[in-house]
């Protein structure tokens, strides 16, 4: 009895270790090797609500630091791993123009919101681990820009108001002040996700 007990033991060990070993190889030997599939679609995708386009920059690499060196060298242009760019432009009529009885009528605002995003080109030459890590990473980048988003959308009907209630000499003024408080928000927003060592700017 003694004997069947311990064969068991040794069973299992040899089990555990088996598979232990295979999550290794699987984890971290590159997908390629081991004929698995990978989606570079899958891998790289995000939804970011409100952005009208979503821009890819291509890095390549099969491990972290490679991706981090490729994104580092983008960040020089972008200014950060991803980007939000967005433009605010607004119109309207002056009803009774250059009288004291001049009114700002029929605003109207329109805007676009473009992100920018690494997109990995070759996922199958990476660990099923690093691919992990990497839809991760990539979520993470995503859901910082999409906070840029928010803040333009956020402030859309905002602008538009404070246009309606000016006076005519202080409509260009009050819209002016209105884009600047906005790159405020989001100059505010990237400071504190910096402070707080949230902002995405590596894989870990």
């Amino acid at each position: 009895m003694r004997i069947i007990k311990n064969i068991t033991k040794i069973v299992i060990g040899i089990l555990g270790l088996i598979a232990i070993i295979a999550g290794l190889i699987v984890g971290y030997v590159p997908a390629k090797y081991l004929h698995l599939p990978v989606n570079p679609e899958v891998v790289n995708s995000v939804i970011i609500p409100g952005a009208q386009k979503i821009i890819r920059y291509d890095v390549q690499g099969a491990d972290e630091a490679t991706l981090e060196k490729a994104m580092m060298a983008e960040q020089k242009t972008l200014g950060g791993v991803g980007n939000t760019e967005w433009n605010i432009q607004t119109a309207y009529k002056m009803d009774n123009p250059n009288t004291p009885e001049c009114k700002i009528v029929n605003v109207t605002t329109t805007y676009t919101i473009n992100v920018t995003l690494p997109r990995w080109t070759d996922p199958q030459d990476g660990s099923f681990f690093m691919n992990w890590e990497w839809n991760n990473f990539i979520r993470r980048v995503a859901d910082h820009e999409e906070h840029h988003v928010q803040i333009v959308l956020n402030n859309i009907d905002p602008i538009k108001h404070a246009i309606e209630t000016s006076s005519c000499e202080n409509a260009q003024a009050t819209f002016d002040a209105e884009i600047a408080r906005i790159k405020q928000l989001q100059a505010d927003f990237d400071t504190q996700q910096k402070n707080e060592k949230l902002d995405p700017i590596n894989l870990q």
